[in-house]
């Protein structure tokens, strides 16, 4: 399991290492219609995640050296670097809040700026990419926010509950980095 460096932003936006009660936190959180459109799933009869499928999910973010993001005390998503190039100095980011009372209130943006100064400051990358949907306005507006460009599209490359959709590719360099 990666280590996984506690980060706490001005805003009260803590980045920490996942722990046991984080599976039960998830459940209880349920499954929102809004989070789920963002990956392109349908929240049309969706029931709460089973308490075996929290500790599958608590399971992964372990091994993939995930931060949950906390506001408030509370579990309000997850954030993590992956596919990790050492010699290219590069990596992915993935972001997912985990229910819609946390969006639209600049979290995500306080975790990603978190994220996106130990990407280029402590671990010293020169780049960091993501793909998101092509539906989903309100991550593309965060991350152009941050400074992320759009660098293509992989047409037709996800398959929505709501048909096929365009995987769009965004990277921002260390140079273009400007929290």
């Amino acid at each position: 399991m990666p280590e996984v460096p506690t980060l706490t932003g001005r805003d009260g936006v803590v980045l920490r290492a996942p722990v046991d009660g984080d599976a039960a936190a998830r459940r209880a959180l349920g499954r929102d219609a809004e989070v789920l459109a963002g990956y392109g799933l349908s929240g049309e009869g969706a029931t709460g995640p089973t308490a075996d499928a929290c500790d599958a999910w608590l399971a992964e973010r372990r091994a993939a050296g995930a931060w949950m993001i906390e506001a408030e005390g509370a579990l309000a998503g997850t954030v993590w670097l992956h596919s990790h190039d050492a010699r290219d100095a590069r990596a992915q980011v993935a972001i997912g809040m985990l229910s819609a009372r946390f969006m639209g209130r600049g979290l995500g943006r306080a975790a990603m700026t978190l994220v996106l100064d130990h990407a280029f400051g402590t671990m010293g990358l020169h780049r960091v990419g993501l793909r998101v949907l092509a539906t989903n306005a309100r991550a593309i507006e965060l991350y152009r926010g941050l400074g992320f460009r759009e660098e293509g599209r992989e047409r037709e490359a996800a398959a929505t509950a709501w048909g096929r959709v365009d995987d769009v590719i965004m990277g921002l360099l260390a140079r273009e980095w400007a929290p």
